[in-house]
């Protein structure tokens, strides 16, 4: 499936995160802060200040509304960070670094199955 980049919703994301008055890391995003190289502070930083952010897309979720929120990191990498909105406050229920490479091959396999 091919990401479609929506940029009224990246920029009316860009205006909500950094209005953002608390973020709440769940327990399964501080566990990958010892298997991954991230920290609460990169991802605290890319949210109150979203410049970076690529990609916005709504998920389905009961307790809330849930995104997957891309962000550039550098050449080979990317931010992905799946938050839930309750009010004012935001809740990372996890975050990882993605590959680009790996992703455009993915990306690349996908379209050929689709094709066959």
């Amino acid at each position: 499936m091919e990401a479609v980049y929506d940029r009224e919703l990246i920029e009316s994301m860009k205006d909500r995160l950094s209005n953002t008055v608390d973020i709440i890391l769940s327990s399964h995003t501080v566990e990958h802060f010892k298997e991954q190289t991230i920290t609460e502070e990169q991802i605290k930083d890319v949210i109150w200040n979203p410049k970076k952010l690529l990609y916005v897309e709504q998920q389905p979720d009961e307790m809330g509304e849930k995104y997957k929120l891309i962000f550039h990191r550098s050449g080979k990498y990317d931010f992905v960070i799946v938050v839930l909105f309750n009010n004012n406050h935001l809740k990372v229920i996890t975050s990882r670094i993605q590959n680009k490479k790996r992703l455009r091959l993915v990306d690349q396999w996908n379209k050929r199955v689709v094709r066959q």
